[in-house]
């Protein structure tokens, strides 16, 4: 290497070193947050930098839901001056509860001082409108569809938006109980798959921050380095870089497997808990003694599962459809030994016969919510059916307001016997005919039925 070489490689180390010194002596102003004035007392605003993203929340600090809308232009300064962003929100937001807009991405302010963030000055809101969101007093039932009293107790359980009052049947109590736990699931599942949403969109708006920093510090290295080096230090420089970046790129692989690794055990162990936590919501129950329980019918469904409600992919559930059991004439209802036997081969696995109910659409709707929350959670559910044991008693109340045959409110209607040719003599009449053919009363008058 010639004397002239070594100077100008000297020189190109001195320059890069003070071109490096400058780069790590800047202060970077990643994240910032200002207020942003409503006007109104229950409802206020944020704007938050994170980088080059730009947000605004929007915080509900009162005891009562709100609909909110508005328009923000935020103000920023950069090095060519200020400029304005303008986002615009719209959404429901519930008591002491938070929200925010879509990301805005805003551009780097000098690429040569390194001065690399934008800076929030100031924020304004127009067309701000906060509505309050009255609650619906709406009567429903146990399982939140309609008003019930069971058979044998005349309490009633209604349920409002935001209180729940308990019936003294514990069956009914028990199932209003699990209702508002399913409830809770899935609202847990639904924040949890927000989150994760919003993890997921965070960690590639830095990693492509991080990306076009490399590429421009790069890039500028390059430009200074070529100017101060000779060809062979420049050929030097470049393998050095190549070897680099092949080494960078290794490292982000790597990197980017675990995490992928770790967020997909991370998902299905949530998912397994999120099944076991719905099934154990709905235990097996017998079937009580007619004597126990008053009702003339009561309503179950079976489900089976085995180990496969642990496995990532492959859950599968059998579901069967809502059946009656209802008593017979003298009283009595079926077994629960009876019942397992009949429901032994419906599914491969292990049966759970699940209970009891005091209406049928009570029963659908707790077993559409288990279907539900399973198939949110990766498990196929196959269907079965069971005709169950339908009610033979008579129910007293029906047949106080179900007309009976051949009856109107005209009263009873006449049926004639097919016409002879040899009509018998009054002699012939046999007495149970005549005493068939008595005459009863009605506002028109008598009616008449011959048999």
């Amino acid at each position: 290497m010639t004397t002239k070489a070594k100077q100008l490689g000297k020189v190109a180390i001195l320059a890069l070193s003070l071109w490096y010194g400058n780069v790590t002596a800047q202060t970077k102003t990643e994240k910032e947050t200002i207020p942003v004035s409503t006007g109104h007392a229950s409802i206020s605003v944020q704007a938050k930098k994170n980088g080059s993203s730009l947000e605004v929340w929007v915080y509900n600090n009162s005891t009562t839901p709100y609909k909110v809308s508005f328009t923000a232009n935020i103000t920023l300064r950069g090095d060519k001056g200020e400029f304005t962003k303008t986002i615009s929100y719209s959404g429901e937001i519930a008591p002491n509860k938070s929200d925010y807009t879509m990301p805005v991405y805003i551009s780097y302010a000098n690429a040569t001082t390194t001065d690399v963030y934008n800076s929030l000055t100031d924020g304004e809101v127009n067309n701000f409108k906060a509505t309050p969101i009255e609650k619906e007093n709406t009567s429903v039932s146990s399982s939140g569809n309609a008003s019930y009293s069971g058979s044998n107790n005349n309490t009633s359980t209604t349920t409002t938006a935001n209180e729940t009052r308990y019936n003294t049947n514990p069956q009914v109590k028990e199932a209003v109980e699990r209702q508002n736990r399913l409830q809770n699931l899935q609202q847990q599942q639904e924040q949890q798959q927000k989150a994760q949403q919003q993890a997921n969109y965070e960690k590639a708006i830095a990693y492509e921050q991080k990306r076009q920093e490399s590429i421009q510090q790069t890039n500028e290295v390059v430009g200074a380095v070529t100017d101060a080096i000779t060809d062979y230090l420049n050929q030097q420089a470049e393998e050095k870089k190549r070897k680099q970046e092949a080494e960078e790129r290794r490292l982000e692989r790597e990197y980017e497997q675990r995490m992928a690794e770790y967020e997909r055990k991370t998902a299905i162990e949530a998912k397994i808990n999120n099944r076991k936590t719905a099934i154990a919501e709905f235990p097996v129950k017998d079937i009580p003694l007619g004597s126990q329980e008053k009702a003339v019918s009561i309503y179950y469904f079976v489900y089976a599962y085995d180990n496969t409600i642990n496995n990532e992919y492959g859950a599968t559930v059998y579901v069967s459809n809502v059946f009656e059991i209802g008593k017979y004439n003298d009283g009595t209802r079926a077994y629960t030994s009876t019942i397992k036997n009949e429901i032994t081969n419906l599914t491969p696995f292990a049966e759970v016969l699940h209970g009891y109910y005091y209406t049928q659409q009570e029963a659908e709707q707790l077993r559409q919510t288990l279907i539900s929350i399973l198939k949110n959670n990766g498990v196929a559910i196959n269907e079965v059916n069971y005709k169950g044991k339908p009610a033979t008693v008579k129910n007293a109340e029906t047949e106080n307001t179900t007309p009976k045959a051949n009856q109107s409110k005209y009263g009873k209607t006449i049926n004639l016997a097919p016409a002879t040719l040899n009509d018998p003599t009054p002699s012939e009449v046999p007495k149970q005919n005549l005493e068939k053919a008595k005459e009863k009363e009605s506002k028109y008058g008598k009616t008449i039925k011959i048999d």
